[in-house]
């Protein structure tokens, strides 16, 4: 049983009340009944209601589980929990082939395997928009789905102002989804907009504070504000609530570094390797840390240990690999690789303006050349 009231701010009145009862395996046609409902109940206070819309499909308890352990597989940001995650959506479309919320998470997940290198960009990419796209099908008003394509063109086309539009479409039909104000923010701080996208930033955090991903989505965008704190401050906090998420920890030793507590970086750092191994994450963030402590010997061995893992293993990202050589202090080399993350299309090319770690090369010719191409400001 679900029961809402809308009550006004300003007299304390209570101007609508509904109670919905349901079978448990309604849960998702409720949820979104009662989005809808209220919705349209505000809207009709400040213009023309809200057109009806085709109500979803009902999944039955057993997919409805599957889908919620798929959504909540992909909130853990690693390349195995995506891979269960897909596992999960890919169960519920065999029994429902036009389920918008399934379709939009396979969207989701591999725009995030292409960010996280194990899956490459000109493969995974156009994969995630005709997921993004397919869900649109079944549902035009699909937030989740219009978020997922946003992510599509400012990860991937680096058309910046469509990327923008159909966030704010989302955020429209969903004004509280995190990720859609994240993207939004993402959109805004690489074009310069500062404080709207610190507006969003913070509204993200505030209308879902448990969502650990978004939490450590957060801690990116402050690290790129130079807010290094505030960084620690949110990552330390998706930290308290998934220990385990070797992601968030990396990026905690990575603000704490640059925070300059040398001491507190190494210790996470060190943590981080505990719960995972000596792959190509860890000796970029150690390159990167050492950098920021003044241990040049080991920012140097770093980036050659990175290299050597990526001429014996490949799957090693261009972008790390010029982070990397950055802090090492080869500058050529990461000149070399971030032209290399530009004609392969590298989910973080947006954030070449920003990026601390790439202080070193930033106005070197050739990067300015990559920023510019990029259509963002010099």
């Amino acid at each position: 049983q679900v029961v809402v009231q809308l009550i006004d701010a300003e007299t304390d009145a209570h101007t609508w009340a509904e109670t919905w009862t349901r079978p448990s395996g309604d849960i998702m046609s409720v949820l979104n009944e009662v989005s809808r409902q209220v919705s349209r109940q505000i809207n009709q206070k400040i213009s023309e209601p809200l057109a009806q819309v085709v109500e979803e499909q009902t999944l039955p308890d057993e997919l409805l589980r599957r889908y919620l352990q798929g959504m909540h597989h992909a909130s853990r940001r690693t390349v195995p929990s995506l891979e269960q995650a897909m596992v999960c959506f890919q169960d519920v479309l065999n029994g429902h082939a036009g389920h918008a919320p399934a379709l939009a998470g396979m969207a989701l997940c591999h725009v995030l395997l292409v960010h996280y290198g194990a899956e490459p960009a000109d493969q995974g990419m156009p994969v995630a928009r005709e997921f993004a796209e397919r869900a649109l099908q079944y549902d035009p008003d699909s937030a989740d789905a219009l978020g997922n394509l946003a992510a599509f063109h400012f990860f991937h086309s680096w058309d910046f102002g469509k990327a923008g539009e159909l966030a704010e479409r989302a955020l429209s039909i969903k004004p509280s989804m995190g990720m859609g104000m994240m993207l939004a923010a993402n959109v805004n701080l690489v074009l310069g907009r500062y404080e709207k996208s610190q507006s969003l930033l913070d509204k993200a955090i505030s209308v879902d504070p448990l969502n650990v991903g978004l939490l450590m989505n957060s801690g990116d965008i402050l690290i790129l504000q130079r807010r290094y704190g505030e960084a620690i401050a949110n990552l330390d906090q998706a930290l308290e609530m998934a220990p385990q998420m070797r992601p968030a920890r990396l990026r905690l030793a990575l603000a704490q570094a640059m925070h300059g507590q040398a001491e507190q970086a190494e210790t996470t750092l060190q943590q981080a390797l505990e719960s995972g191994s000596e792959d190509a994450a860890y000796y970029e963030y150690r390159a990167i840390i050492a950098q920021q402590s003044g241990n040049t010997d080991l920012a140097l061995n770093s980036a050659e240990a990175l290299q050597a893992l990526a001429d014996r293993d490949g799957g090693v990202l261009p972008w790390s690999l010029a982070r990397a050589w950055a802090a090492a202090g080869e500058l050529d080399r990461a000149v070399g690789f971030l032209e290399e993350a530009y004609e392969t299309h590298s989910t973080s090319m947006p954030f070449l303006g920003l990026t601390p770690m790439l202080d070193s090369v930033r106005q070197r010719p050739e990067v300015v050349e990559l920023i510019k191409r990029l259509g963002l400001p010099v």
